[in-house]
């Protein structure tokens, strides 16, 4: 470890290995201590960099030590445990320290933890005797959260030495790419020299699986108004789109034009993509009805990863749609099959789609026949009406993705998880993406579609509107992976020999990020060694001046930084107490309605309320009060949930509301303007003091995608004119 064994030639004269006996003998180091750095220069601190096992800072680890033949704790001078850290200075330890040298009597064998920061211990754990003649020792880190064991009892650091004080878990560890995991035997109380038994010592890394892209179209080929080329007859394989993966997996349209083909846009989700900064000139939109792209590897013969063929654990579906509100099924990419789920022989293998209430999900089988779903709440996109704006002129893009881990299915809108689902409760006991072995005139098991789905061997549930930028990946991204996930920008200029001036662009205000630097451009991300870190200032950018960067060899340099989260929406509700005991289909429906409610008016407003959902069977349909409490008694949709809510938030409820009406017409000056912008100068919202309309979802018959988002931005203009915040 870095900070110890200054004076230690390559053999240790502390450790000696006993193979008869199985151990690793350790030798104490005397008088050392990590707090206050006493005598480190001649301890031994013996283990391994976590960088050699590919640990790139971002990893989970888990790091384990067994000492044995602990006949006699209270004999052993000082401490004996397992660490991990940067160095002497920074780290955590744990294990077994020895307290009888300063309280004589006193039976003080504790297990301890504690953290090392800038040299000086912090947060010290002292709590319970190690006892019997074997200790083992963990550390570990998953998912970003630290655990700390002695003999399997929690002993990460904390607050309080008795155990009960809040938790200090090592997170300034959290930032280092170049964690070192070791176990020392030291006594600081004197100069005499011990023994301990080491039996095992562990350390494992788990990969992060890099993006393994199979197939990508990106729709390039331009130039915008011009037809996707189609060679052949229709329905014939065509394959003029390129994979940009490289592996062959072309794409075909059905036609070229006409009724089954797609001309080429200049309208885009993004001018250049997001995390690799590639330039984006091009999407495809539908000439006709009956949209559907589609593979087929034996006819394109990929040269690298077949995508028809593929049967992932782990998979991600990318793609950028800007939809058509058309009120059907829209399965922007799918997987072609037929009688792979053993409960709906009808079902393709995989859809990624958006459905009639605008929720977005996928769903898909996996190879023992299983079917799975996640789906948002409803009112999730917002697509445009064709026959009134028929280019979809000031309509959102939305960036779609499928994740499947083998365990989770996630969704995600514009890199917000907006679904999941636990795959594991079904018992299946194989979660791969199902292929399928029937095919037909029209399909092949396997291929994959782009445009359309596929349900009971026919092609339907079309994708009206424009696509960009699909991509297929046989690993589990996370968002920061996603093609509309933004990556910061790393810009290098040499000042002069030896010193090179390093800036960096579009990251998280406050976060930190790191320059790595390597000789070997192929090198995995874990050899390359870091040489500076900052944070980003309030505008993204972080520069500093790096000397000695120059020599015989070319050195290469990369940027290393978090990704911005999506932001939490303003509007929050919780269950009532007692909905354990609901009917579980209501309780479902109730959920459901008020997840995809409140995801609206989160959307398209800032609503700063928290409320609480209650089924009352007593209640004929629903009703609500500006205290933020909702009964839903006999009505539970998601339409029903958008209307209480409005008068949770001041609809026929707030400040003065009936003051703002004359003849059953509003007068506040916020409302008419907003009901204007939709309906004309001269429309007029109507009130009886307790409702509006229009756009009050008073009835079932006036929902839709558009009139719910109408219906937001009214109840936000209704609000200004209250004055309420």
């Amino acid at each position: 470890m870095s900070g110890s064994g200054a004076n230690i030639t390559g053999n240790d004269p502390n450790l000696v290995l006993r193979p008869a006996a199985g151990v690793l003998q350790m030798r104490t180091s005397p008088g050392a201590d990590f707090n206050g750095q006493v005598n480190m220069g001649n301890a031994s601190v013996a283990g391994v960099n976590l960088s050699e096992l590919g640990f790139t800072g971002e990893n989970d680890f888990v790091v384990k030590a067994t000492f044995v033949n602990l006949t006699n704790l209270h004999a052993f001078p000082d401490q004996l445990c397992l660490v991990v850290g940067t160095s002497t200075t920074n780290l955590v330890r744990a294990g077994f320290i020895n307290f009888d040298q300063y309280h004589v009597g006193g039976n003080a064998n504790e297990s301890f933890a504690v953290n090392t920061v800038n040299g000086s211990d912090s947060s010290s754990r002292f709590f319970g005797p190690v006892l019997g003649s074997t200790m083992t020792v963990e550390i570990r880190r998953t998912s970003g959260t630290w655990s700390v064991k002695v003999n399997d009892l929690d002993r990460l650091p904390n607050a309080s030495t008795d155990g009960n004080g809040t938790p200090a878990p090592p997170i300034f560890l959290d930032s280092a790419t170049n964690l070192f995991a070791g176990v020392v035997a030291m006594d600081v109380g004197n100069n005499s020299q011990w023994y301990a038994d080491l039996d095992a010592f562990s350390v494992s890394v788990s990969p992060i699986t890099p993006p393994s892209v199979v197939a990508w179209w990106r729709f390039e080929a331009g130039p915008a108004y011009t037809d996707v080329l189609h060679a052949t007859a229709d329905g014939v394989f065509s394959g003029t789109t390129p994979d940009a993966s490289g592996n062959g997996n072309n794409l075909s349209a059905w036609s070229q034009g006409g009724y089954a083909g797609f001309t080429y846009r200049s309208d885009v989700p993004f001018n250049s993509l997001p995390q690799n900064g590639d330039a984006n000139r091009f999407s495809i939109k539908n000439t006709g009805a009956y949209p559907g792209m589609f593979t087929r590897a034996s006819a394109s013969l990929p040269k690298g990863l077949n995508a028809d063929t593929m049967k992932p654990l782990q998979f991600t579906v990318e793609a950028s749609y800007k939809p058509e509100a058309n009120g059907g099924y829209r399965t922007v990419v799918g997987r072609d099959a037929r009688y792979v789920s053993s409960g709906n022989g009808d079902l393709a293998a995989f859809y990624l789609q958006i459905r009639p209430d605008d929720s977005v999900g996928a769903t898909f089988t996996d190879a023992a026949g299983y079917a799975y779903s996640a789906y948002s709440p409803p009112g999730w996109l917002y697509g445009f009406n064709f026959s009134s704006n028929p280019e979809g002129t000031g309509a959102p893009w939305y960036h779609l993705a499928a994740v499947s881990d083998g365990d989770t299915l996630k969704v995600y809108v514009n890199n917000l998880l907006v679904a999941l689902t636990d795959l594991t409760t079904s018992g299946s006991p194989n979660r791969a993406l199902a292929v399928g072995t029937t095919s037909a005139a029209d399909y092949t098991a396997g291929a994959w579609s782009v445009g359309r789905g596929l349900y009971a061997g026919g092609h339907t549930d079309r994708a009206y509107g424009f696509i960009d930028e699909v991509r297929i990946c046989n690993s589990a991204l996370v968002p920061g992976q996603f093609l509309a996930a933004s990556r910061a920008r790393l810009s290098l200029t040499t000042l002069s020999e030896g010193t090179m001036w390093i800036a960096a662009t579009r990251g998280e205000p406050g976060a930190t990020c790191w320059v790595l630097e390597s000789t070997n451009l192929a090198a995995p991300p874990a050899q390359w060694k870091a040489v500076a870190s900052g944070v980003f200032n309030v505008n993204g950018a972080f520069s500093t001046i790096l000397a000695g960067t120059t020599g015989s060899q070319q050195k290469f340099m990369y940027l290393r930084a978090p990704v911005k989260p999506a932001p939490a929406g303003a509007l929050i509700y919780h269950l009532a107490a007692g909905n354990e005991t609901w009917p579980a289909d209501i309780r479902a429906q109730i959920i459901y309605a008020m997840d995809g409610a409140v995801a609206e008016y989160n959307r398209y407003g800032t609503f700063n309320k928290s409320l609480t959902a209650n089924y009352n069977p007593g209640v004929p349909t629903a009703q609500a009060g500006y205290s933020g409490w909702i009964d839903f008694g006999g009505s539970r949709n998601y339409r029903v949930a958008l209307h209480e809510i409005s008068h949770t938030l001041g609809v026929g409820t707030g400040p003065n509301f009936c003051g703002f009406l004359s003849g059953g017409i509003w007068t506040g000056s916020n409302a008419v303007w907003q009901l204007r912008q939709f309906d004309g100068p001269s429309a007029n919202l109507n009130s009886d003091c307790t409702h509006i309309w229009p756009y009050g979802l008073n009835y079932d018959s006036e929902g839709g995608t558009e009139n719910f988002r109408r219906h937001v931005l009214l109840v936000a203009a209704l609000r200004r004119d209250m004055g309420i915040p």
